[in-house]
């Protein structure tokens, strides 16, 4: 069954209250139409209010309400000062899964949360469901079917960003990237 999983656009930050940028709100404006155009039926979102405000345009064109699936909101890591410390944490994280700081989640435990989360979505009878995340659930969630999606890739996702992807038997069986430019 298709699906389509969507990071989120440019934010304000990190912070599960925080919005998007102008940039960001006019990036989530354009995607709405082309995603009709998909035939996109459902629209998901994380509770971070930066998934909801990616989606709420495709939400309002379609007529529709955003299911909130609390188990696609992004890793809860701890903040980092400098940039690099915590490219440099993420980076671990990818190549080590179980890796996590005190107080953190390893990828292998977004991946846990997530997929479950996505798989109710996938058999809730829609044509083509869309789900709002963010860029290192995506990330767990793409490294349960291709190990290779790896750190580079992971700083390769746009704002937004969106993925078609192939949901079988209870699992991510493939992906590909949608542009929708």
């Amino acid at each position: 069954m298709p699906l389509l999983l969507i990071r989120h656009a440019q934010s304000e930050g990190p912070a599960p209250h925080m919005g998007l940028t102008p940039e960001g709100e006019r990036a989530a404006l354009a995607l709405a139409g082309p995603l009709k155009k998909l035939g996109v039926d459902a629209v998901y979102a994380s509770p971070y209010v930066r998934a909801v405000s990616t989606v709420a345009p495709l939400a309002a064109v379609l007529g529709a309400q955003i299911g909130i699936v609390a188990d696609v909101r992004e890793r809860d890591v701890r903040f980092f000062d400098a940039q690099e410390d915590f490219f440099a944490h993420v980076r671990r994280g990818i190549e080590d899964p179980s890796f996590k700081l005190e107080d953190e989640e390893s990828f292998a435990e977004v991946a846990a949360r997530a997929l479950p989360a996505i798989d109710a979505v996938a058999r809730a009878g829609h044509a083509l469901p869309a789900i709002a995340t963010h860029g290192q659930a995506l990330t767990a969630v793409l490294r349960s079917c291709d190990p290779r999606f790896g750190f580079t890739q992971w700083r390769g996702l746009k704002m937004p960003h969106v993925i078609l992807a192939d949901w079988r038997g209870g699992k991510l069986v493939s992906f590909r990237d949608i542009d929708l430019s």
